[in-house]
C-alpha cells in the first residue's frame, strides 16, 4: 500500500540490554545493541556529526515515513552509554535515533538487483523525495575540478527480504546529511536559498530506467498535500538536546512548507523534459 500509517506504528524500546558491535565504521557512531524490544541500531548525539545528524535523520526519517516511502521501524528514547560501551562510565540519560534491526544487505550499486526488487515505483517516489530533502547523501550531482561528477552512495538503499522467496524490498535510511542537518549547524541564512535549488537528487544512473513519469506525477502530487499539521508533528518531535539554534525549528518548518511546494511544482518537468519539435516555415 502506497500510504502506510502515519504516524507509524510504535515501536518502543526503552533500554538497551547489552553492545553487540560498537565498532561501525560511520561519522554518525551508530552502534547495534539489544535492547528490551530487540536488536536495534543506535545514533547518539555525541557523534563526528554532532547532533544535526540526528535532528535531520528524525526528521527526514518522519517525512519519508509520509511520504509512503517504506523505512525502518524508528523511535526516540533516552539510553545510558554505560549499557551500550563496555569501556565507558557515562550513566546520563541521553536521547538516541533508534532503528529496528530488519534483515537484508545494502544495495551495492548492481543493476542486476533491480530486477530482483518488488516496490520499484519507489525509484520514482525516492528521486522525488531526496530531492525535496536535498539529500546530499545517496546520490548528489556536482562539479570537481570544473568536470561534472557525483557523490554516489548506493550503501543508503537497502534491500530487506521481507519479500518473496529471491526478491528483495526497497527501504531508505541514513538522512542524517539533508539540508535539516545543515541548517542546524550554522546561525545563517543560507538555507532560504536551497529552497529553490534546482538539482535533482537521488537518481542514480541505474535509476533512470525504471523511472516512470506516471509514478513522479503522483509522487509530486501527494508531496503538494504536505501540510502544516503534519510538518508541526515531525519538527516537534525533535527533543531539544539535539537543537543548536534558538530558531532552527521555526525555520526547519519554513523550508519543508516551502520546499514541498517547490519540487511539486517542477520535479515532473525536471525529469521529463518537454523538448521543442523543430518545424519549417
Amino acid at each position: 500500500m502506497r500510504d502506510p500509517t502515519f504516524p507509524p506504528d510504535a515501536w518502543t524500546p526503552t533500554l538497551i540490554r547489552r553492545g553487540i558491535d560498537t565498532t561501525i565504521e560511520s561519522s554518525t557512531r551508530p552502534t547495534f545493541v539489544a535492547t528490551d524490544e530487540g536488536n536495534a541500531y543506535v545514533k547518539w548525539p555525541d557523534n563526528l556529526q554532532g547532533p544535526p545528524a540526528l535532528s535531520s535523520e528524525l526528521i527526514g526519517t518522519g517525512l519519508a515515513q509520509w511520504f509512503g516511502l517504506e523505512t525502518f521501524p524508528y523511535c526516540v528514547f533516552d539510553a545510558i552509554p554505560v549499557d551500550a560501551f563496555p569501556d565507558s562510565h557515562d550513566e546520563t540519560p541521553t536521547p538516541v535515533f533508534a532503528t529496528q534491526e530488519v534483515h537484508g544487505e545494502p544495495w551495492n550499486g548492481d543493476d542486476g538487483l533491480l530486477t530482483k526488487v518488488e516496490n520499484l515505483d519507489d525509484i520514482s517516489w525516492l528521486v522525488v523525495f531526496d530531492t525535496f530533502a536535498c539529500n546530499y547523501d545517496r546520490h548528489r550531482p556536482c562539479v570537481i575540478a570544473g568536470q561534472p561528477s557525483a557523490h554516489l552512495n548506493e550503501r543508503n538503499v537497502f534491500l530487506s527480504e521481507n519479500a518473496a522467496e529471491g526478491r528483495f524490498r526497497f527501504r531508505v535510511y541514513d538522512h542524517t546529511l539533508c539540508e535539516f542537518a545543515l541548517m542546524d549547524a550554522s546561525d545563517g541564512d543560507q538555507w532560504r536559498g536551497k529552497i529553490k535549488d534546482p538539482t535533482v537528487y537521488g537518481l542514480f544512473p541505474q535509476f533512470r530506467p525504471y523511472l516512470a513519469r506516471e509514478q513522479v506525477a503522483a509522487a509530486a502530487a501527494k508531496l503538494a498535500t504536505l501540510d502544516a499539521g503534519t510538518i508541526d508533528a515531525i519538527v516537534d518531535a525533535v527533543p531539544t538536546q539535539w537543537i543548536q539554534q534558538t530558531d532552527t525549528p521555526i525555520h526547519w518548518k519554513e523550508f519543508i512548507e516551502k520546499r514541498a511546494a517547490y519540487v511539486a511544482d517542477t520535479i515532473e518537468s525536471k525529469l521529463f523534459p518537454q523538448f521543442e519539435i523543430p518545424y519549417e516555415d
